[in-house]
């Protein structure tokens, strides 16, 4: 649950609640209870977590980027077809494509 995604960098959990879970005890001690709250800046806490979230949305976008452009390297070139030309389909699906269960069935 609180693994490391390689392409954000980020945990789901530390995602979600902007912070890791603490495995060992902190090595900086928390906040006294008598402090005032002043000491906890949440303005700041609540941009940290926006700025986390936008950071692995970059590091999805950059890793969706990089995947489409090793896919397309390998690819052959588009054909160039014009209006007229003769092309083979392969219709051995034809029929039962458009035919599904659920709400989303076009045909009975």
């Amino acid at each position: 649950m609180n693994s490391v995604n390689s392409s954000t960098g980020f945990s789901g959990f530390q995602l979600r609640s902007g912070f890791s879970p603490c495995i060992i005890p902190p090595l900086i001690p928390s906040l006294p209870s008598d402090s005032p709250p002043a000491d906890f800046d949440a303005h700041g806490f609540l941009q940290q977590i926006q700025l986390d979230i936008l950071e692995a949305q970059d590091s999805l976008l950059s890793a969706k980027i990089s995947q489409a452009c090793a896919h397309n390297r390998e690819r052959r070139p588009n054909p160039d077809l014009k209006s007229g030309d003769k092309v083979l389909l392969r219709t051995l699906h034809r029929k039962n494509e458009y035919k599904r269960k659920g709400d989303k069935r076009a045909a009975k």
